[in-house]
């Protein structure tokens, strides 16, 4: 992720001075697409010893959202959840459920943890931050950087990723207020 948070870095400026600033909005929207794309193709495209341990914990967090639709299962249950779901399973409660913590996706994770009004609550914070961030194409970058690896992690609830969202969210909300 850091690697991506410094080539967002690194071009979001020289684009943002050669094109004007919706352009280069939609580039970086564009950009962040196409990283979404690399991601899954990491994790979705089968090869010889990798990501069937992430595609099965993703299995089964869609196997509990589908027995918990409104209320998901609650903060911290994943692990719990899943070693119930995944029991005939023995290859997966040996190797891989010391590592299903959570479901290796931020959205994937709050619709679980938070159930559907505390998805939507994301979703909106997040709708605003991209909204205030508009006008400042570095800190859009780097959001939607944290957001697009959202899609394969959860960036939002660990402490350091964590703290680097709301660090950047509260940013660019004030650059946006002190532009007006």
């Amino acid at each position: 992720m850091a690697g991506l948070v410094a080539v967002g870095v690194l071009i979001a400026p020289s684009i943002s001075k050669r094109l004007p600033a919706k352009l280069s909005s939609w580039v970086v929207w564009l950009v962040c697409i196409a990283t979404a794309t690399i991601l899954f193709a990491a994790v979705y495209v089968p090869r010889p010893g990798g990501g069937e341990m992430r595609r099965e914990i993703y299995g089964y967090a869609v196997e509990l959202a589908r027995e918990h639709p409104v209320f998901g299962i609650g903060l911290g249950h994943f692990q719990e959840d899943v070693a119930v779901v995944s029991a005939d399973n023995l290859g997966f409660q040996t190797y891989a459920l010391p590592y299903a913590l959570h479901a290796h996706s931020l959205y994937a994770t709050a619709y679980l943890e938070l159930g559907v009004i505390g998805f939507i609550g994301l979703v909106a914070l997040i709708g605003y931050g991209i909204y205030k961030m508009r006008s400042t194409p570095l800190l859009l970058a780097t959001f939607s950087v944290i957001l697009v690896h959202g899609l394969v992690d959860t960036t939002f609830f660990k402490a350091d990723l964590a703290s680097i969202f709301w660090l950047i969210l509260a940013l660019g909300v004030s650059l946006a207020e002190t532009k007006k």
